[in-house]
């Protein structure tokens, strides 16, 4: 089991969009009792915002100070608290905000709640002006108010509490404007290991595995580049409904790279085999070549370098039969064998990136010197 396990995981991969809304939690006590702790209570509420498809924030970590809220009046305090949370700086990726109300005594704990879509709060506040009352009577109605209940001072308690008001009216709620654990997955199928995700214009990852899957994507009209280079992407744009999952398949990307760098790899071959048989040849006939020379009448070259007697009883030669050209041809062959082995190397490089990024350019460049290394040494060059 556990080696059929650590397979699935190596054939599938995850990515994490963190596109879920944020709702920012507030605790206002009173009484006598002991305190409540809002990190308690942030571990306690959590898990039930989280199977909604909220991410938990405390009131400090998206910028708001609890003693702002804490002085609005009784009066107005929606609209306030609202434009607290407006004003603050870090508030703009807020979604949601929750304000618990705890009343404490020695035995009891008596808790209320009200729950506030961001999105209304700005849409009241344009249609509403600056008449605070009118905003307020607005905002009493499209929030979600949750009445006092008493409970037991125990952790369990107020967590039955909470599960029990984001089963039923917060489901509700948030169902209403389409948000109930509405994002959506990406998966993508096909992606060369080491590809470069990005999402909108944000980086997510890398892809590690040929199949990548992306959680927490909000839905809409989306779109996924895949990067294998800085010159080299491809773009997939997606409709992702809500919770539902979009698939992008990209054979074409991987099958198009994959020829492209067989077919330069191979080129890098036979540079390496047109290399061993040029120097094959050439070492057999190492003992046959001279340097070229212009022969006199019918005299030959004197061992091999060049002549140059000169008679003047006899015209130069026109025979071409009469000049020896040595080991120049091989020569400019084993030059242009360089010239091939390291282009192919190179755009073997660059057109793969599964190779050490090193190693088809020494291919390339190893192709070309045995080329011109076997023809310089057979014709005596060096």
């Amino acid at each position: 089991m556990i080696t059929l396990a650590l397979l699935l995981a190596a054939q599938s991969a995850s990515l994490h969009a963190g596109e879920q809304p944020t709702v920012a939690v507030a605790l206002l006590t009173s009484g006598d009792g002991a305190p409540v702790s809002l990190s308690r209570l942030l571990d306690t509420i959590a898990p039930a915002l989280d199977d909604a498809g909220l991410a938990v924030r405390s009131m400090e970590q998206v910028g708001v100070d609890t003693a702002r809220l804490r002085a609005c009046s009784a009066l107005t305090r929606l609209s306030c608290w609202a434009r607290v949370v407006e004003r603050a700086a870090g508030a703009s990726a807020l979604r949601h905000l929750l304000v618990v109300s705890a009343r404490t005594d020695a035995r009891r704990l008596r808790l209320s709640a009200i729950f506030l879509d961001l999105d209304d709060t700005a849409r009241i506040f344009a249609d509403g002006g600056p008449d605070e009352t009118r905003a307020e009577n607005a905002l009493f109605d499209a929030a979600l108010r949750i009445d006092e209940t008493v409970l037991p001072r125990r952790q369990r308690a107020v967590r039955a509490w909470f599960d029990a008001i984001a089963a039923g009216p917060l489901r509700g709620f948030l169902e209403a404007r389409g948000q109930w654990r509405s994002l959506g997955a990406v998966e993508i199928v096909g992606a060369a290991p080491g590809t470069q995700v990005v999402l909108d214009d944000r980086v997510l990852g890398t892809a590690r595995t040929p199949s990548t899957t992306i959680d927490q994507v909000a839905p809409g009209a989306r779109k996924i580049v895949l990067l294998r280079s800085s010159t080299s992407s491809t773009t997939h744009p997606f409709d992702l409904p809500p919770a539902g999952l979009a698939r992008i398949v990209v054979p074409s990307v991987v099958e198009e790279h994959h020829t492209a760098a067989w077919l330069t790899l191979g080129g890098s071959a036979a540079a390496v085999v047109a290399g061993g048989v040029l120097a094959a040849v050439a070492a057999s006939r190492a003992s046959d070549v001279r340097a070229g020379c212009l022969r006199v009448g019918g005299e030959d070259c004197e061992g091999r370098s060049v002549s140059h007697r000169f008679d003047t009883g006899a015209l130069p030669t026109t025979r071409l039969d009469d000049v020896d050209p040595g080991g120049v041809p091989l020569a400019a062959i084993g030059v242009a064998l360089v010239s091939s082995g390291i282009g192919a190397g190179v755009s073997t490089a660059l057109t793969w990136d599964e190779f050490e990024g090193w190693l088809p350019a020494l291919v390339g460049v190893a192709a070309g010197l045995v080329g011109f290394g076997a023809t310089a040494l057979a014709t005596g060059a060096f």
